[in-house]
Order: structure tokens, then sequence, then C-alpha cells
């Protein structure tokens, strides 16, 4: 029985990481994560970009994030013009997508006079989100939240510095933040009690029917997660994959083994 369980779990997380990478791979990364969230509307994208002539380095890039019919040319135009102005969301975002290509083993990477290396330009950009944070900038506290990953690597800052800005950037009403925070403190808390909260963060977004939020609370409930002193509960699962087909389709809980039931 309990190996049988195990399989059923293991299966689970390969197809759960696969739908993940497809939907990736097909929307992309910011689209995946607020699934269910509305477009900007004309009237919007109108302001922004009006915003944004008129040298607002904050709509410059605001115009990236809500056009997704973006020219290339058109979308480096605004990210360089906004990293000009010293905004730091686009210099980070600038600096990550001119990482350099990774040297041969044993060699270094050489540099003109000058130029900062990839490192010394992640952060500098850092400084800038930092600045524009601590001014109120909630684009600035959501990055320095999301990309924590990046800056612990570097050991810029510490992962409760990324969490802190993201509780930051939610109060402060950035509409990717409440998932953003809810997901890494679930996964990455050091504690168990960081774990649970961030597990009832997930449920409240789950609730809110975002898709990604409702698998991992199925997942919880079908097999349990130790790591949170949680034991399987499967009436309570039947209540999750009810509300995962009914906000994101009866497909989305093919890869459980507990089947929703009808909905009218």
């Amino acid at each position: 029985m309990t190996t049988n369980l195990a399989f059923e779990r293991y299966l689970f997380n390969l197809k759960l990481g696969l739908a993940t990478v497809l939907m990736i791979l097909a929307v992309g990364p910011v689209q995946a994560q607020s699934k269910g969230l509305p477009n900007a509307s004309s009237q919007e994208l109108a302001q922004v970009r009006h915003q944004a002539e008129s040298g607002d380095p904050r709509a410059m890039f605001q115009v990236l994030k809500k056009s997704p019919t973006l020219s290339k040319e058109e979308y480096r135009r605004w990210l360089s013009k906004s990293a000009e102005l010293g905004y730091g969301p686009a210099l980070f975002r600038l600096a990550k997508e001119e990482a350099p290509a990774i040297a041969p083993s044993g060699t270094r990477p050489m540099l003109a006079p000058g130029v900062l290396s990839h490192k010394d330009r992640i952060k500098q950009a850092h400084e800038r989100l930092l600045s524009w944070a601590q001014e109120g900038d909630v684009e600035s506290m959501y990055m320095l939240g999301s990309e924590m990953q990046t800056f612990k690597k570097m050991k810029i800052a510490k992962f409760q510095d990324g969490i802190y800005w993201l509780r930051r950037a939610s109060e402060a009403g950035h509409p990717d933040a409440p998932l953003e925070l809810a997901l890494t403190i679930f996964h990455n808390g050091e504690s168990i009690s960081e774990k649970l909260e961030g597990f009832e963060l997930v449920k409240a977004q789950a609730l809110k029917g975002n898709c990604t939020s409702l698998h991992l609370v199925c997942n919880a409930y079908i097999y349990g997660k130790p790591s949170i002193g949680l034991t399987q509960d499967l009436i309570k699962a039947q209540e999750w994959i009810d509300l995962l087909a009914k906000h994101c389709g009866e497909d989305e809980t093919a890869i459980f083994p507990i089947h929703p039931h009808q909905i009218k």
C-alpha cells in the first residue's frame, strides 16, 4: 500500500513538473503564474504609453509588462530607455538578459576596460532596486522578492530579505506578489511555522481560482505533506479536486487518482 502511494506520488510530481514546463513554454513565466488575471484594457495601455512617452521610467517598464504584442525593437527601446533613466527593474532585467555566455572551463571572460562584469551589473541593479523600493516603488519591491534566488546565489541578499519585500509588495497591491509570496514560503520556508503559513497563503490563492495553487493543495491532501505535519485527507482532497475542475477544467484533474464530482 505504502509503495503504491509513493509510486503514485512520484508519477504526480513527474506529470505536474511536465505540465508546468509546457505552460511556461507556451505563455511565459509571468502569464503562467498569473493565470486568471485580467489583461490590461486598451484604455489602461493607452494611459501607460502616454506616461511613458512623457518620460516616466516606471511607465516605460509597465509598457513591457502590459503589451504582449511589442516588437523586439520596441521592447528593446523601452527597456533601454527605462534603464538609462536609472529605473531599478529595467536595469536588472537588462543585466539579466545580457548575461554573458559561459566561458570555457578554466578560462575567464575578457572584459574591455571600464566594462562592468555581469555580477557587478546585477549588484548595481540591486542597489537601484533597493533605492526605488525604499521610496515606495511597488515593482521594485516585487522584483527584490521574486528574484531573491538570483541575489541569494550571488550573496547580495538573504532569503528573508526577499520575503520581506514580497510581503511589502503584496501589501502595496502588486497583482503577482501574493501568489509569489505564497509559493516561495510554501516551498522554501526556513521553519515549519513558515511553511505552514505558506500553505495557508497557497490555499487563499487557490480559493481565488489560481490553478497552480489548486494543484498544490490537491496534492497535499491526497498524499499528505509531512514537512508541515499534514496527513492524507481524502475528504478534503475531494473538495479541492472539485474546485480545481470548476476553476481550471476537468482535464487539469487527470493527473490525480481522485476524480471530480459532476459539476452543474
